[in-house]
């Protein structure tokens, strides 16, 4: 996309493998992987790249999706639009029956846990993300993967256990701040004097 921003049309492995810091070799290994095709002296398409990518990552078509998890974090993945720009439309919110049901000031239709498995076969539902930062997160996950979904965003605060048919996504807010302060601390170790 950066390419195509800077209104390139064609780019050569090398170009790719020095923004990502890799090998020349290793771009066009992976590229090989998912039948992405440069020519000799002539390289890549970016409209092509830009396609293919976006055909390996499901992104020609709306995925729907659940939240399970209507509290704070919750509300801010569905009011800040969290979900914006990776293709994917929440379609209802699920939690324990004592949350208020109906659409409310909520932007979802909120619905019990228990009416989950139902509601995911009936809308062919595969993807879940769970927003819940306390002891329900499991809970959720377990219900998602009963209820057939095959892959899930946790915005938990803990790594979630699933089983292998099950793929799950863990954001860890603290692990991912942790990785900036260590780059942080030793880009100022490194930083000319």
């Amino acid at each position: 996309m950066t390419f195509k921003s800077y209104g390139v049309d064609r780019f050569y492995s090398w170009d790719m493998a020095s923004a990502l810091g890799l090998t020349a070799a290793q771009v066009r290994k992976d590229f090989s992987v998912f039948n992405i095709e440069g020519k000799k002296k002539v390289g890549y398409s970016v409209d092509a790249l830009i396609g293919r990518i976006g055909e390996i990552l499901g992104k020609n078509k709306i995925q729907t999706a659940v939240l399970c998890g209507t509290g704070p974090l919750g509300k801010a993945v569905v009011d800040e639009g969290l979900l914006t720009g990776a293709h994917v439309h929440l379609i209802a919110a699920f939690d324990d029956p004592g949350k208020k049901n109906g659409k409310s000031t909520f932007g979802l239709p909120v619905h019990p846990l228990e009416n989950l498995t139902d509601f995911v076969r009936d809308n062919k539902i595969t993807i879940g993300v769970i927003a819940a930062t306390n002891g329900k997160a499991q809970r959720f996950l377990d219900h998602l993967v009963l209820s057939g979904v095959r892959g899930v965003l946790s915005l938990a605060k803990g790594d979630l256990k699933a089983p292998r048919a099950c793929v799950v996504a863990n954001i860890n807010l603290a692990r991912e701040l942790e990785n900036v302060m260590y780059f942080v601390n030793n880009q100022q170790k490194r930083a000319p004097k």
